[in-house]
This record gives C-alpha cells, sequence and structure tokens, in this order.
C-alpha cells in the first residue's frame, strides 16, 4: 500500500460513496465515469486493484489510525459502553 495519511484516505472514501451516490441516483456516461476514475484513485491509494479490497483496505487503516476511548475512559466520561446517547437539539 502506498504511504497515505488518514486524510487522503477519508477523502478517497468519500469521494467514491460519493460518485456512487450520485451514479445510482442519475446515471450517466459521465457520473459512471467520474464512478470509475474514483474507484481507480482508491485502489490507487490503497494499492488494490479491486474497489472492495481498497474499501476494505481504507477502513482498515482508519480503523488503525483511530483512536477510540477504552471502556473505562468511557465509563469515567460518564458513558456506558456500548450505547451512544442522541443528540437533542434545543
Amino acid at each position: 500500500m502506498l504511504f497515505s495519511t488518514a486524510v487522503s484516505l477519508r477523502q478517497a472514501l468519500s469521494r467514491y460513496a460519493e460518485a456512487v451516490l450520485e451514479d445510482e441516483r442519475h446515471s450517466t456516461p459521465e457520473s459512471a465515469r467520474v464512478r470509475k476514475d474514483r474507484a481507480d484513485a482508491l485502489c490507487a491509494i490503497t494499492g488494490t486493484t479491486e474497489v472492495a479490497s481498497a474499501i476494505h483496505a481504507a477502513t482498515t487503516v482508519l480503523g488503525c489510525a483511530v483512536q477510540r476511548p477504552d471502556s473505562k475512559q468511557r465509563l469515567r466520561a460518564g458513558r456506558t459502553p456500548g450505547v451512544e446517547r442522541a443528540r437533542v437539539s434545543r
């Protein structure tokens, strides 16, 4: 895999996802080309040849790059492990 920062991996994943959504909503020759270009870019960044492998590689790296608090840290912060609080706007 080429050396990529977490930011560049997130951007590549995001751009690919946007292209897929756009191509699924309104498929045109242009949207198909953009989708393929972004898939190729994601594959190049991750050093893979298939999109599924590229997505797996990127998410694996990002999972390692993101520091997540352990259960004790969440408990100290007043949160129950595995339970997310809904955001309420006031």
